[in-house]
């Protein structure tokens, strides 16, 4: 069944810079379930490097060290979110 991941990317404040750091555990996690509930339309306004994207990271599917994490991040969805509606509204002909 296709589903939609979103991506956690940590990182951490280097000079007044935001850097990429390594994450601390798992940094994919599964939005489908909420998403869904949204809706295709309010789903497809969600924009990487966003706050709507960066809202997911305090989903209750995100590991607890996305949802505890002190430093700045961006989610990525955007393409996940793509790919399962396109599956998902596929006509299929099995005749």
């Amino acid at each position: 069944m296709q589903r939609i991941i979103a991506t956690f990317h940590p990182q951490t404040w280097v000079e007044r810079k935001r850097v990429d750091v390594e994450p601390l555990g798992e940094g994919s996690f599964d939005v489908t379930d909420f998403l869904r509930e949204l809706g295709e339309v309010a789903a497809r306004k969600i924009r990487d490097y966003d706050d709507s994207s960066d809202d997911l990271a305090s989903l209750p599917s995100a590991p607890e060290w996305i949802r505890s994490w002190p430093g700045p991040f961006f989610v990525t969805v955007e393409q996940s979110i793509d790919e399962y509606f396109k599956f998902v509204n596929v006509t299929w002909d099995w005749a």
